[in-house]
C-alpha cells in the first residue's frame, strides 16, 4: 500500500484546519482595535513602555489607556477627550468632563459585539490603513464658513476640459483663481501645473469647466487663490480634486459619494467636520492610488 497520496491528502486537510482556526483567531482577536480620530489632552497608551496618544495612533487590541489627571479648580483639564474609531464601524467618546471618566482608572478598549455593517467594512480598513500611517497629510482646517469652501471630490478629464461642478457646489457665483497641484501615492505635493493663476468663471452649472495644460488622471490639491494684490498666489481656501478619465468617472465618483454618505450618517452627530472630511481624504487618496493606477 502506497501511502504518499494518503499522507498528501492529510497535510492538506491539516494545513485548511491550521488556516481556518488562525483566521478565526484573527478575526477574534485584530491585531488593532481602533484608530485615535480626534484627541485633546495627554492621554496614556498603557503600552511597555507607556506612551503618549497623538491624533491617527492605532490601538491595540485588549488595550487599555490612561485618562489625563483632572484639577477641580482647572476648568482647562475638563476639557480634554479623546475619540476613538473601532474597526467595527463604533466610534466611542471619553469626556473628562464626564463623571467617572478621568478619574485615575484605566480605560479597557472593547468592541462591540454586533459586526460592522458591510458599507463601512471597506471604509473602515482603508481609513485604519491610510489615515493612520501619516494622519497629518490629511489634516484639514475650514476656512471661512463649513459653507464658503471648495469641496474635495472628483472631477471628469475630458478632451483636455476638467469639470468642476462638484468641488464648486458651496461657493457662490463669481469668478475665481486656481492653480493645480499634483499630490503623489506618498502624499507629496508639487509644484502648480499652471504658472500663472488659471481663471475660472463659476456658475452653478454641474457642468462648468476649464482648461488646464498638463492636467492627467490623479489626485490633486485645487488651490483657491487671492485676486489681486501682494497675495497674488496665496491659497485662502483648497480642495483635494481626483482627475478621472471618462471611463472610469461614474465608477470612482460613485465610490467616493457613497464614502460621503456613509460618514454622514455614521459619525455626522459625533465627530468634527473636519475630522470627517480629514478621513475622506485618506479615502480618496486610496482611491487614486488603486483605481487610477
Amino acid at each position: 500500500m502506497r501511502l504518499e497520496p494518503h499522507i498528501k491528502k492529510l497535510s492538506v486537510v491539516l494545513v485548511v484546519i491550521l488556516h481556518s482556526a488562525v483566521w478565526g483567531q484573527q478575526k477574534k482577536n485584530p491585531e488593532f482595535i481602533g484608530s485615535v480620530v480626534e484627541i485633546e489632552g495627554k492621554w496614556i497608551l498603557g503600552s511597555v513602555p507607556p506612551q503618549q496618544i497623538d491624533v491617527g495612533q492605532r490601538l491595540p487590541f485588549e488595550g487599555k489607556i490612561l485618562p489625563p489627571a483632572v484639577s477641580p479648580n482647572n476648568e482647562t483639564s475638563k476639557k480634554a477627550y479623546i475619540k476613538i474609531l473601532f474597526i467595527d464601524g463604533s466610534e466611542k467618546d471619553y469626556r473628562c468632563k464626564n463623571a467617572g471618566v478621568c478619574d485615575g482608572k484605566t480605560i479597557s478598549l472593547k468592541l462591540s459585539a454586533s459586526p460592522p455593517p458591510s458599507r463601512l467594512k471597506v471604509f473602515i480598513e482603508v481609513i485604519i490603513s491610510t489615515f493612520t500611517i501619516r494622519p497629518i497629510l490629511y489634516a484639514t482646517a475650514m476656512a471661512r464658513s463649513e459653507n464658503e469652501n471648495l469641496s474635495d471630490g472628483v472631477a471628469k478629464l475630458d478632451g483636455g476640459m476638467v469639470t468642476l461642478g462638484d468641488l464648486f457646489q458651496k461657493l457662490p457665483n463669481d469668478l475665481y483663481h486656481l492653480e493645480f497641484r499634483r499630490i503623489d501615492a506618498s502624499g507629496e505635493i508639487g509644484r502648480p501645473l499652471n504658472t500663472d493663476p488659471l481663471q475660472f468663471q463659476w456658475s452653478r452649472s454641474p457642468n462648468a469647466q476649464i482648461a488646464v495644460n498638463g492636467l492627467r488622471p490623479g489626485l490633486y490639491r485645487l488651490n483657491l487663490l487671492t485676486k489681486t494684490g501682494s497675495d497674488k498666489g496665496l491659497a485662502y481656501t483648497h480642495s483635494w480634486a481626483l482627475i478621472s478619465d471618462p471611463a472610469q468617472y461614474e465608477e470612482v465618483r460613485s465610490l467616493y459619494m457613497e464614502a460621503e454618505r456613509t460618514a454622514g450618517v455614521e459619525w455626522g452627530k459625533d465627530l468634527r467636520p473636519e475630522t470627517i472630511r480629514s478621513l475622506l481624504r485618506a479615502y480618496i487618496h486610496h482611491l487614486a492610488i488603486e483605481k487610477l493606477k
